[in-house]
């Protein structure tokens, strides 16, 4: 399946706008609901959201440890899953966040 997105000026931390893939999404979690924007990377292995963030909507927190590369490095993640919606249709996202 393919899908296009529209680009979106996003400021850099150069201070410098930048156009990135960056749509509205939905988290959908046991607790929560949250309507938040998301940017798309097409070759990313893994979604990556804040521990903050899977607290509390519920995502399920007794995943296994795993380490992930990105581009700062190596980092232990907690795997897991959470439903998502996006404009081309619902979801389920295979997540990770930083067990630190």
């Amino acid at each position: 399946m393919t899908m296009r997105f529209k680009y979106k000026a996003v400021k850099a931390p150069s201070g410098l706008d930048k156009l990135r893939p960056v749509i509205p999404v939905q988290f959908i979690g046991s607790k929560e609901v949250w309507d938040t924007y998301a940017m798309l990377d097409s070759g990313a292995g893994i979604s990556v959201i804040s521990k903050d963030m899977a607290e509390a909507i519920g995502v399920s927190m007794d995943g296994e440890v795993t380490v992930a590369n990105g581009v700062t490095g190596p980092g232990e993640f907690i795997a897991s899953h959470v439903g998502i919606h996006i404009e081309k249709g619902p979801f389920v996202l295979p997540v990770r966040w930083t067990s630190a």
